[in-house]
């Protein structure tokens, strides 16, 4: 039997929105937004394939702002950010279940 049989037990993944991570803009001025997923002391960034310049981006929000589709690309990602806990949930569902069956 495993130790870890409920779900308090498990350790939640937590997903923030980071944009210019590098510090670095490119030839147009933009950089990349990106979501980065951490646990405990571990990190991990997934790219949105979305650039942005600075004013376009309200880092207190941590929404985008000033953009002819500000809307749009801010329910896209938190889209992705709900379909990344999505396959987190499931992933300790089926943890817990195959730990339950031992």
């Amino acid at each position: 039997m495993h130790l870890l049989n409920t779900k308090k037990d498990m350790k939640k993944i937590n997903y923030r929105l980071v944009f210019n991570r590098k510090k670095h803009l490119n030839a147009q001025g933009k950089a990349l937004l990106q979501v980065e997923a951490s646990l405990e002391k571990k990190k991990i960034y997934f790219s949105t394939h979305i650039y942005l310049t600075p004013e376009q981006w309200d880092n207190k929000k941590k929404v985008i702002k000033k953009h002819p589709h500000a809307r749009e690309l801010n329910y896209m990602l938190l889209d992705f950010i709900i379909h990344l806990e999505q396959k987190e949930a499931v992933g300790t569902s089926e943890h817990l279940h195959h730990s339950n069956l031992q």
